[in-house]
């Protein structure tokens, strides 16, 4: 089975930055929208911020599963 992330989902820091996705080959433009998005569970701490690994897993796992119904 393909994965979207280039290591093991549970390898990947607990918070997730838009460091932490470019690493695992998002765009920086497409990690920062998914950091404004207000579904996608982020956490602001000061100026920067964060997407618990497991809410980001879950949204993007009913991401993938909306895909064909929405054709």
């Amino acid at each position: 089975m393909e994965t979207l992330f280039s290591t093991k989902p549970k390898d990947l820091p607990i918070m997730l930055d838009a460091k932490a996705l470019q690493a695992q080959g998002i765009s920086r433009s497409m990690a920062y929208h998914l950091l404004n998005r207000a579904d996608t569970g982020v956490v602001v701490i000061g100026w920067r911020k964060f997407l618990y690994r497991e809410r980001f897993l879950a949204w993007l796992e009913a991401q993938t599963g909306n895909q064909g119904k929405e054709r």
